[in-house]
């Protein structure tokens, strides 16, 4: 099976020399079934980019809560996906990915409000900061394997005094016209 790649594979550094590789591929329109296939296809591209080891797509495997895995590598894994597109990331420490459609018709303040920590702002100022927020909150979730909704409001990720002390580290990726990207890891 071909990727359709959208973003081929590429990396980003964050402090102490921590890469992480990721790519976003899209998915075949009506082909629900087929996205575990797919995202263990970039996934095992990926691998192969990171450390230079043949995997397959069928040595990709999920865990208990559905968090991908291989066992022929040492490397963390994730996978996200959205409106027609995939989203895959993978390091050598702790990682998460979020890929979201900005969609202008969602009612971007109630889901705010749902998932926002008591610490965090009020409300989104914007559309655009909304999805920031929210990739971000997302990322993070699939970093610590929280694998709840309703535990995303138990995630304070929006706050600069913070975000400072935090060992969570961010990249926001705006190359996607309406997929805004957030990568998190573990940069301890």
């Amino acid at each position: 099976m071909e990727l359709d790649w959208v973003t081929p594979c590429s990396s980003v550094e964050f402090e102490k020399q921590v890469r992480v590789w990721f790519c976003v591929v899209r998915l075949p329109e009506g082909e629900r079934s087929r996205r575990q296939q797919i995202g263990n296809l970039a996934l095992a591209n990926l691998i192969g980019r990171h450390s230079g080891k043949t995997v397959t797509a069928a040595q990709i495997h999920r865990n208990y809560v559905g968090a991908p895995y291989c066992e022929r590598s040492s490397l963390y894994l994730s996978l996200s996906h959205s409106k027609g597109l995939l989203a895959a990331a993978v390091s050598s420490h702790p990682c998460g990915i979020d890929i979201e459609f900005v969609s202008s018709r969602r009612n971007y303040q109630a889901i705010w409000e749902y998932i926002r920590n008591p610490l965090e702002p009020l409300r989104a100022n914007t559309v655009d900061e909304f999805y920031r927020w929210w990739t971000v909150k997302e990322a993070t979730w699939k970093l610590t394997q929280c694998q709840s909704p309703s535990s995303l409001s138990q995630l304070q990720v929006c706050d600069q005094t913070e975000a400072a002390l935090s060992p969570i580290a961010y990249r926001c990726i705006d190359d996607l016209k309406n997929y805004p990207v957030c990568i998190a890891i573990l940069n301890e």
